[in-house]
């Protein structure tokens, strides 16, 4: 976490400082407002100085936003991840999707502001591994082998490039009823038909 830092904050009035740069520019995120380094620094109550003793630059600031948004998500996508792999029904998948999305949507607006940055280029590496560890978890849970691995890897890569492309660019159809029904249908296609096979490294996948 260290590497999203100009310089670490060691004390608890420097932590809390962080914290209030931190807390303001995800909020004016998540609004659609100014993310200047400035208007951070006024929303957060604290002067400009301070916050470039911590952030080199305003993508360090992207940075420390999106992995307090990682550490919220991911417990609860990886617990999602293993009902699915244990019951892999639409009821299931339904009832996880609405928990997932409700942990993400714990600051409204911040994941649409976070991928539409991505969309125009910024890099938030945080986000980035965040994916590539899901993606891991998603093979490494529903493979018996090799020969399943690129079904898996498909399946993963399908749900969350939807999931990335609708936040950034249909964010209200994200908690739709007809969303989720998609969705499933999605992953059902893999987990509950033909592919299923495939995936678990069966005589399809070879």
């Amino acid at each position: 976490m260290g590497e999203n830092y100009r310089r670490a904050p060691k004390q608890a009035r420097s932590q809390d400082l962080v914290d209030a740069v931190v807390d303001a520019a995800a909020r004016l995120l998540a609004e659609g407002g100014s993310t200047t380094t400035n208007h951070i620094a006024e929303t957060a109550g604290v002067s400009i100085g301070s916050v470039y003793r911590y952030f080199g630059t305003k993508d360090q600031i992207y940075e420390a936003v999106a992995q307090r948004y990682v550490e919220q998500l991911e417990p609860v996508v990886n617990d999602a991840l293993r009902q699915v792999v244990a019951d892999p029904s639409p009821a299931t998948i339904r009832d996880v999707l609405a928990r997932s999305l409700r942990t993400e949507n714990a600051v409204p607006g911040l994941g649409t502001a976070l991928n539409r940055l991505r969309l125009r280029g910024v890099t938030i590496a945080t986000l980035d591994a965040f994916e590539r560890r899901l993606e891991d978890a998603w093979v490494e849970a529903l493979t018996a082998g090799a020969p399943g691995q690129l079904a898996a890897r498909t399946l993963s890569r399908a749900v969350m490039g939807t999931l990335r492309a609708t936040l950034a660019l249909s964010p209200r159809a994200m908690y739709s009823d007809a969303f989720a029904t998609e969705l499933v249908e999605l992953i059902m296609g893999y987990l509950g038909g033909p592919s299923l096979e495939k995936v678990r490294g069966g005589a399809e996948g070879r």
